[in-house]
């Protein structure tokens, strides 16, 4: 959610343009990156009592280390002259390429 609701942001014009109502348009830019915000951070949150429960095996708490990832691009998205081509196509996208790194990481120690 929050990684394809971030991707949306960088689109509110061409997306208003032809009508597509996506959460950017209908609550605002900002509002937008501060939810998302909320939704990584009890993500996170949820992950680790969800560890802790025994629901979810102990690797994932490498897995939940992408809340730190996710928090780097939302953060950087709040400055004015964020690049959101760069912070959208490249880094939030790239999360794929840091997770599964993480899974086998943290499967291999637990």
């Amino acid at each position: 959610l929050v990684n394809t609701v971030f991707c949306d942001i960088r689109d509110v014009k061409s997306d208003s343009s032809i009508g597509i109502r996506t959460i950017p348009i209908v609550y605002g830019v900002k509002k937008t990156k501060y939810f998302l915000l909320a939704v990584n951070t009890f993500s996170g949150i949820f992950v680790f009592l969800a560890i802790i429960a025994g629901i979810l095996p102990p690797m994932a708490h490498f897995v939940n280390l992408l809340t730190i990832f996710g928090y780097y691009y939302l953060i950087k998205s709040l400055k004015p002259n964020a690049d959101m081509t760069y912070l959208c196509d490249f880094v939030a996208e790239g999360e794929e390429l840091v997770s599964v790194p993480l899974a086998i990481l943290g499967k291999v120690i637990f």
